[in-house]
């Protein structure tokens, strides 16, 4: 960063403190290298983005996804430069293109014959057809059993 625009940097070190709360309370990320982004001060303003229900994974793809300028809100900035710049600029973002974080898998089942036959025999306890797989949901014994 010089202090006007981005520069290209081929590493960003950040620290991630967990408060008390978490994951109730949103973690404190500091950035421990420069990086110039209108969400990002002495810390990374991740509360656009963030909520209870994300893991800490999720908190650093969003974090790269920021630094890449994937993300970024310059109506609530903490480095006013940044935004402004980042305004004027909108046609070279994303500035990166590295993907953090796991694809979304796709799954589909399909019944087969073989799965057929495995629910309706249900004195069976195991699947022996290495294709299917078989969940059998878990039943509390009886009182009293």
């Amino acid at each position: 960063m010089d202090g006007q625009q981005p520069v290209t940097a081929g590493e960003h070190v950040i620290e991630i403190r967990l408060p008390l709360g978490y994951p109730r309370e949103q973690p404190y990320v500091v950035p421990l290298t420069p990086v110039f982004h209108p969400n990002v001060g002495e810390h990374y303003c991740i509360a656009d983005y963030w909520s209870a229900g994300e893991g800490l994974v999720d908190v650093v793809t969003k974090v790269g996804d920021m630094i890449q300028y994937r993300i970024f809100n310059t109506r609530s900035p903490l480095n006013a430069v940044a935004a402004y710049w980042a305004d004027q600029h909108p046609e070279v973002f994303p500035v990166g293109n590295v993907e953090l974080g796991q694809p979304e898998l796709e799954i589909s089942l399909t019944p087969s014959a073989s799965a057929a036959k495995h629910v309706t025999a249900a004195s069976r306890d195991a699947v022996t057809d290495p294709d299917v797989a078989m969940i059998t949901p878990r039943r509390d014994k009886e009182p009293g059993a």
